[in-house]
């Protein structure tokens, strides 16, 4: 499967049970015109089969969209999470459901071909239509449950950034106030793509930058590691699960300033979770100093100190709102040789 999922994904429509079922009462309730035959019984025969058929057809579109889906493994890990958490872990039986769904209906519909094929009466054939639509939408609710939640979670697939397998993919991790949006917005200045979207009640920015020649992915996470580990719920870890699959490196920034909103010692510790969560190993996390523009001297040694205290020795030194030392980071993360 492509990397880049969420481009199909945009192109997909999931159709809910009750979508279906008022798309079959439309057809249901459209006026009947008698095709041209020698016999009316054969006129009639041939009309009420034609309905079959398009009844039918709007089925098989419906649930052949969900029962084409691709299996899980061969989706990209971090489309896979968001699939999952969407879904409730259901996506890959409510696949199945569909498919099994499409077999039985059309075993059906060859039934009640033969049955139109030898009524009588239009009464005949009309109950034998009623009766084609009410055993599928019973099936349907039978075989294929989740189809709402399938719904949702292609919708957020195809919300979500493209992968693209080739580039550097760098997370920019920290606490909240840190910069890592003004970092985001100025590394992403050489091909502005910044683009929102929701991963549960959460927001990750997506920016696509390129220096000296060196293409890559630059993806904020706000609101997701600024807390301890051990507090957060379900959905968070599932966020950060996510995350880690798209972290080739990890920029973690901190706010060295005595007057930011946290400590240096909390922000240390969330620099370790980082590590564990993503799963990253600390050779690939680069610690970038910020807001050296506004911070004094004490303060940016207090946090050279703190860091290397905590045996991270891979730390630059930034403000990314002025865009100093931004390139000297790049290039470390990217792996271009520094002059």
């Amino acid at each position: 499967m492509p990397g880049c999922f969420s481009d199909s994904a945009k192109r997909i429509r999931i159709d809910t049970i009750e979508d279906i079922r008022r798309r079959l009462l439309r057809i249901y309730s459209e006026k009947i015109n008698l095709r041209a035959s020698r016999s009316r019984k054969k006129a009639l025969v041939n009309t009420y089969l034609s309905k079959l058929d398009k009844l039918y057809e709007a089925i098989a579109s419906s649930i052949g969209r969900c029962a084409r889906l691709p299996p899980l493994d061969a989706v990209h890990p971090f489309y896979r999470e968001i699939i999952n958490i969407a879904t409730k872990q259901k996506y890959e039986d409510t696949v199945r459901g569909c498919r099994r769904a499409i077999y039985i209906i059309t075993g059906i519909m060859r039934d009640y071909r033969k049955k139109i094929a030898k009524a009588e009466d239009p009464k005949e054939a009309k109950r034998y239509i009623r009766e084609f639509i009410g055993r599928t939408l019973s099936i349907l609710k039978r075989k294929v449950r989740g189809l709402e939640l399938l719904k949702e979670s292609i919708k957020e697939v195809g919300r979500s950034p493209c992968i693209e397998e080739d580039l550097v993919k760098i997370v920019v991790a920290g606490m909240p106030q840190v910069g890592k949006s003004t970092l985001i917005a100025r590394i992403s200045s050489a091909k502005p793509e910044i683009s929102p979207f929701p991963f549960t009640t959460k927001k990750v920015i997506v920016g696509h930058g390129e220096l000296d020649g060196y293409r890559y992915m630059a993806i904020d996470t706000p609101g997701i590691l600024d807390r301890e580990i051990s507090e957060m719920n379900e959905i968070e870890l599932k966020a950060v699960s996510a995350l880690k699959h798209l972290s080739d490196r990890v920029v973690f920034m901190i706010d060295p300033r005595k007057s930011s909103y946290y400590s240096l010692d909390q922000q240390m510790r969330v620099l370790a979770s980082v590590e564990n969560v993503l799963g990253i190993e600390r050779g690939k996390i680069y610690v970038a100093i910020n807001k050296i523009d506004i911070a004094s001297r004490e303060e940016i040694h207090a946090a050279i100190d703190a860091v290397q205290r905590h045996g991270y020795d891979r730390y630059v030194l930034i403000s990314a709102k002025h865009g100093t030392g931004v390139n000297d980071l790049l290039k470390r993360v990217i792996g271009i040789q520094i002059n």
